[in-house]
């Protein structure tokens, strides 16, 4: 795909073809995690939803994460397939996502995912982009964790914020959400924001307050209304 250059108005680095205010398109148009950098501060990422999401929604990781203990087959140093005795995964669910080694045998390392299969008779097999470094027997505890760029989802405080949708989004598509620089955020109404305030997701999905002890997102701009003026703070 070319690339805009550099030194064009609006001083992008690393665009692919097109722009980051295009609509959200069913055809992947750059890679998962692509980061695009303006001059002027702004920074966007590319991603795939899992839901609708609204221009100025707050955006959050894929679904939750999966844990399991005492659920991996014996697998060598140097293995770049791994089984795992889990339910309901579906085919490369946590494709380009990691792997964790949380407690016992192996523990304190991580793998990336390079795909995995859907759960056949209670297993998954899991391959690697390169091999263990450290031997995994049935006692190694293992949390998976998605490509947190595929899937996303509206924010709210229970998961971790990403960034911003650009543009009005559904299941499936593909967009970019700002995560630096001064962007404008849905607001819940009834919670009053002030200039110089950190917000951060709330409860109310896609939206954000400025109470709470959740991950800061940015600060307000100006005061509160529909939407607010945000420097975001996530890239």
């Amino acid at each position: 795909m070319g690339i805009h250059n550099v030194g064009n108005e609006q001083g992008i680095k690393g665009l692919p073809c097109g722009s980051v205010f295009d609509a959200a398109s069913t055809t992947q148009k750059a890679e998962l995690g692509r980061i695009v950098d303006f001059k002027d501060g702004r920074k966007f990422m590319y991603v795939k939803s899992a839901a609708t999401i609204g221009a100025g929604g707050v955006v959050s990781q894929p679904a939750a994460s999966a844990v399991t203990a005492n659920a991996l087959a014996v697998a060598a140093i140097g293995a770049k397939e791994l089984t795992l005795t889990i339910a309901s995964v579906t085919l490369n669910q946590y494709q380009d996502g990691t792997i964790h080694i949380t407690d016992d045998t192996g523990q304190g390392y991580t793998h990336k995912i390079k795909s995995n299969t859907a759960t056949s008779g209670g297993t998954i097999t899991i391959e690697l982009y390169e091999g263990l470094i450290v031997a995994v027997d049935a006692t190694s505890d293992v949390v998976l964790v998605p490509n947190l760029c595929n899937g996303v989802r509206a924010g709210i405080a229970a998961a971790l914020p990403l960034g911003v949708s650009v543009v009005a989004t559904t299941s499936g598509s593909y967009s970019w959400i700002q995560i630096a620089g001064i962007s404008t955020v849905g607001v819940k109404t009834a919670t009053s924001i002030a200039a110089g305030k950190i917000v951060m997701a709330g409860a109310d999905a896609g939206v954000v307050i400025s109470d709470g002890t959740q991950k800061a997102i940015g600060v307000a701009l100006a005061a509160v209304d529909d939407y607010l003026a945000v420097d975001l703070c996530l890239g």
